[in-house]
């Protein structure tokens, strides 16, 4: 009886999703908005009226 080879050939699967994934927020904040003068410590004022914004994205 003879020696059979058989040779394999590798093979490789890649599955991914290709369908886009993004996801955010937009937000708004704004602090001392009567532009009270005060102070958490002395003499260390806070700010007059100041506000934030921003933009979050997650992919």
């Amino acid at each position: 009886m003879a020696d059979t080879i058989i040779e394999v050939k590798p093979v490789f699967f890649v599955a991914t999703d290709l369908t886009p994934k993004l996801a955010g927020e937009i937000f708004l904040a704004g602090e001392n908005l009567t532009n009270v003068s005060y102070a958490y410590m002395k003499d260390y004022p806070m700010l007059g009226i100041n506000g934030m914004v921003g933009v979050s994205l997650k992919f």
